[in-house]
């Protein structure tokens, strides 16, 4: 049996190992086992990880997230929009990649389609 020890900011390799093999490094602090945190690693969503591990509760960055807060405003106090404007919206996001940020603006839009018109 060979021991290997793997360094890794990635939410992804972490999600994939057992909490008692997981262990986080804070500077100025002990070394702490996942398992000791009572956290399971293993198959959590990395954007709990994220959180809990790292301290992280962006999924994506500060620029790109901006961009999806501002049609958030603009959308926010509309009751209805028209499938036009929903379309019009979605086509100001095509330069981003998927993130829960985008599906859950994606939803929103949904919301506020008027299916009637």
């Amino acid at each position: 049996m060979t021991d290997i020890l793997i360094t890794s900011h990635s939410p992804f390799i972490i999600s994939d190992c057992y909490p008692d093999k997981v262990i986080a490094f804070e500077k100025g602090k002990q070394p702490i086992n996942a398992r000791d945190m009572n956290f399971r690693t293993y198959g959590t969503s990395v954007d709990i990880i994220m959180e809990n591990i790292f301290k992280k509760r962006n999924t994506i960055g500060d620029l790109s997230r901006k961009e999806i807060e501002d049609i958030q405003k603009e959308i926010s106090k509309r009751k209805k929009l028209s499938a036009k404007e929903v379309q019009e919206y979605k086509m100001r996001t095509n330069h981003l990649g998927d993130s829960m940020e985008k599906i859950l603006l994606f939803t929103r839009l949904n919301e506020l389609e008027d299916t009637d018109a």
